[in-house]
């Protein structure tokens, strides 16, 4: 069995062996004729052929012919049959001829075999001894002749009688061994028949147990994939907890002194300092948490109708005290036709303008900083409006060759690597965001002339929001308003400076404060004491603070307590989770006065004084 190739592609076998022998010799047993099967060289491998020659005992010469290899015999090969051999490769033989050799005669018909693919391999030669024939023929003849001669024309009938006999014999004879040669090119196609459905079997075999070990493969890579996501969502978690808790406490506190009277100004400016500080890793905290949730795919759209006009007026805030610090101008243009009111992610646009301006600003060390916004022309039918937002500033520049690689996480121009400051995340998470709300950014800078980020974003017009923190809450207070309830409220935190942070911000306010370490303490509190609201955090030991709402809100009396979770989780999704079960508002760490203001008057419907009308009760209270 010889594997057969065409254009390096595997297309069948040729059967060269121990059966097509004993075919061979069954056809000359059975007819009494000579078959020999010529196969052309340049579809035979020398070293593999004399190799087989040496397992199977046989020695069939390689150049005994020119151009073929004669595999099959069931007898020697007739002297005038070598010329045709020979010639065999070089042009195609003839079908069928007679041949005298030592004497005999012969009759041979030759038939072309092909591979599973068509080709003609060589031919299989079958020689037919019709000496005896031949010589009854001149016999008979000559014995015609002499009897002619004597008898004259009357046997001359017999004589076309006897040849005609023989005639018929040997045309029965060829038909039976074309008919043979016909039966034996049918087996040969039925084997490769069978030989190729083998095969095609044996290849969907190893494709079916291919695919079940990829799919065994994949299903371990998936569960490892899952559990390490999993695993990092938990340590994301925890990480979240453990960082912005403490940040809470130290603002907070550095709040509270801050508002203190008779603090110097040198302290004062310390606090300042430490706010700024506390801020800083706030926004670095964040960063690393928005990367990680953006690469967990757990960072979505949250769509809501806000004051674009306000958003870009307060980020101009945000950086103006910094630009006046490093004299440098910070310039806010906005077309005529920009919509007030939109529909969008208002959270991801202000985080990705406040990091492409805080880069702007901290790179720049004289000229401008522009942050300008204009109404494109080209909105889709899905948008009612295409923004283009541009930050540019007159720094150091950027190298050309750095700009495609300046979107990679951790990675800084050479301005920023020789500044030592920020975490390379800023354009890597801006990116993302801007990806995320359906838009593009790029970035164009030469060194020397500074650097521009565009980004482009496709907007819904919006209407008026309501405001979320009132004008009230943006100025200190001082106490609540006269002709209010005394209101009692229960602050849970296992942290001690956690609890102290809130009872600093409210007890001088003129709410009652207590205070619990876990939620059993709390229940315990609850019970006795009955507060109208409880701030209450979600990891605490003994019991959360989950466990604990759901415990007090299943008891009739609880049902009319307000329940604020307070949570440092570093997933939006915490909070949809605890809305839904027990809790009725959450509150973020770290959290500014104001939201927590905010939310007391919404839930407990307080009014407050401020600082400037509450001066003179707090100097009769002095």
């Amino acid at each position: 069995m010889h594997p057969w190739f065409s254009k390096g592609e595997l297309i069948g076998y040729l059967e060269l062996g121990v059966e097509f022998e004993d075919v061979m010799q069954r056809v000359h047993d059975l007819l009494h004729v000579d078959v020999f099967v010529a196969v052309e060289k340049k579809f035979l491998d020398r070293a593999k052929w004399d190799r087989a020659q040496v397992r199977s005992g046989r020695n069939v010469s390689w150049a005994e012919f020119p151009s073929v290899v004669v595999l099959s015999r069931t007898g020697p090969i007739p002297d005038s049959l070598t010329p045709y051999l020979a010639s065999l490769g070089s042009s195609h033989g003839r079908r069928a001829f007679d041949f005298e050799s030592r004497g005999n005669v012969h009759q041979t018909i030759t038939v072309p075999f092909s591979d599973v693919a068509g080709r003609e391999l060589g031919d299989v030669i079958t020689v037919l001894d019709i000496s005896t024939a031949a010589a009854d023929a001149r016999h008979t003849i000559v014995l015609v002749v002499e009897l002619c001669a004597t008898i004259g024309g009357t046997l001359l009938v017999l004589f076309y009688m006897l040849l005609g006999r023989l005639q018929r014999d040997v045309a029965e004879r060829t038909a039976r061994l074309a008919e043979t040669q016909l039966t034996l090119a049918e087996e040969q196609g039925e084997r490769h028949r069978v030989e190729r459905e083998r095969d095609l079997h044996q290849e969907r075999i190893i494709l079916l147990e291919t695919q079940g070990r990829m799919a065994h493969e994949l299903a371990i890579a998936k569960e490892a994939a899952e559990a390490a996501s999993r695993a990092k969502s938990v340590f994301l978690a925890n990480m979240s907890h453990e960082l912005r808790s403490p940040l809470n406490t130290v603002l907070g506190f550095a709040r509270s002194i801050a508002r203190q009277h008779g603090i110097s100004p040198s302290a004062r400016s310390d606090l300042q300092v430490i706010a700024r500080s506390a801020e800083h890793l706030r926004t670095l905290i964040n960063q690393v948490l928005d990367l990680s949730k953006i690469e967990a795919g757990r960072s979505t759209l949250v769509q809501s109708s806000f004051d674009l006009h306000l958003l870009l007026d307060d980020v101009e805030d945000m950086f103006a005290l910094s630009a006046q610090d490093k004299r440098l101008q910070l310039v806010l243009e906005r077309g005529a036709d920009v919509p007030q009111y939109v529909i969008g992610d208002q959270v991801r646009l202000r985080q990705v303008l406040i990091n492409l301006l805080s880069n702007a600003l901290k790179f720049t060390s004289e000229g401008t900083v522009a942050l300008r916004v204009v109404r494109l022309a080209n909105a889709t039918s899905d948008w009612d409006c295409r923004l283009r937002f541009t930050v540019s500033d007159t720094g150091p520049g950027i190298a050309e060759d750095e700009l495609d690689t300046l979107f990679g996480l951790f990675v800084q121009a050479k301005a920023g690597r020789q500044s030592k400051e920020g975490t390379g995340l800023g354009l890597a998470i801006s990116r993302s965001f801007v990806e995320l709300m359906h838009g593009r950014i790029r970035i164009e800078s030469r060194v020397g002339e500074g650097t521009t980020v565009i980004f482009e974003i496709p907007l819904r017009i919006g209407r008026a929001a309501p405001v979320i923190v009132s004008e009230e809450m943006l100025r200190p207070l001082s106490s609540l308003a006269p002709g209010q309830a005394r209101y009692r409220i229960l602050v849970v935190d296992d942290r001690w400076a956690a609890r102290q942070v809130l009872v600093r911000l409210l007890i001088p306010l003129g709410f009652d404060l207590r205070e619990a370490g876990n939620g059993r303490e709390a229940i315990e509190i609850w019970e006795s004491w009955l507060p109208h609201l409880i701030l209450m955090d979600q990891r605490m030991p003994v019991m959360g603070g989950n466990e604990a709402a759901r415990l007090i809100k299943s008891k009739p009396r609880g049902r009319d307590t307000i329940i604020v979770a307070l949570t440092a989780g570093a997933i939006e999704d915490d909070q949809d989770h605890l809305l839904a079960g027990d809790c009725d508002d959450v509150l973020r760490k770290p959290y500014d006065e104001a939201e927590l203001f905010e939310l007391l008057q919404k839930h407990l419907g307080v009014r407050y004084v401020s600082g400037h009308e509450g001066a003179p009760a707090a100097a009769a209270k002095a």
